[in-house]
């Protein structure tokens, strides 16, 4: 190998995305898939537009992120450590996620526990449990969290910065909240963002693995039972400018590290 020429670049191969479809159902959910004989898997993302936005001031901040966590725990028929159970019989995954724009909801299974790994998710999006305890201990776990974070100078950055560059905007704050406003939260406004927000007209699904286009519709069918409400995603405000480069710094007392954070404008937020 002569180390005096340099190697010629070879050409440059596209990218080949995979053949999608698309459809949508009278209640507004869209649906994207794909089909993939590559495993045995299945993978469906879930994804509703609001998320922290739909706080809107009417709701302590981090409702979004903890009407998500009880989702987690269970449904009507099923307490939480029976639905754990059961999705650990089947080897699925459901979880339940919230951020400053959305929730989710991401389902893993094998093809073969498809149709029992659909009924649990049906029961949990359909009928959650909502249980005084299960909240209880949530809301404790978040405030435990929260305080812990704290101590972490890597979150204290991520606040500031958020405030800084998200300043006026609805999405100022972080989406898990603050101790003084998670404490606030009751239940009745984790049960009243889940039946006002969780809706299919602001939802779409992602479904990729081996299955038809025809099959993975029908299997979702259930889906169409769900019952659109009258969701309004708000505008996220005005973003602030900035004319100047400027210094912010954060004091936490013997800290053992520093944590440096660089931001600069880009093209408009868009979420």
């Amino acid at each position: 190998f002569d180390r005096s020429q340099k190697p010629a670049s070879k050409p440059v191969n596209s990218v080949k995305l995979p053949e999608y479809y698309q459809a949508s159902f009278d209640n507004g959910l869209k649906i994207i898939g794909t089909q993939s004989t590559e495993s045995p898997k299945i993978i469906i993302s879930l994804n509703m537009e609001g998320g922290q936005m739909l706080e809107t001031g009417k709701y302590p901040t981090g409702t979004a992120s903890l009407t998500a966590s009880l989702m987690d725990e269970g449904t009507v028929a099923l307490t939480s450590e029976q639905f754990r159970n059961e999705l650990d019989k089947l080897g699925s995954n459901i979880r339940f996620g919230s951020s400053a724009t959305g929730t989710s909801v991401y389902v893993s299974c094998l093809k073969e526990n498809l149709d029992a790994t659909l009924k649990l998710l049906e029961g949990v999006l359909m009928t959650p449990r909502f249980d005084a305890a299960d909240f209880k201990r949530i809301k404790k776990q978040t405030l435990e969290g929260l305080q812990s974070n704290k101590k972490d100078p890597s979150y204290m950055a991520d606040v500031a910065y958020n405030k800084i560059i998200f300043k006026g905007t609805l999405i100022e704050e972080p989406s898990d909240g603050t101790f003084k406003s998670v404490s606030k939260i009751k239940i009745e406004d984790v049960k009243d963002y889940y039946n006002k927000f969780y809706s299919p007209n602001v939802a779409s699904i992602v479904i990729s693995g081996d299955i038809s286009k025809e099959d993975a519709l029908s299997r979702l069918e259930f889906l169409k039972k769900w019952t659109p409400k009258g969701v309004v995603i708000p505008s996220i405000g005005t973003m602030p400018k900035y004319d100047k480069v400027q210094i912010y710094l954060i004091d936490k007392p013997y800290a053992p590290q520093s944590v440096l954070t660089v931001a600069q404008d880009h093209i408009p937020y868009d979420y």
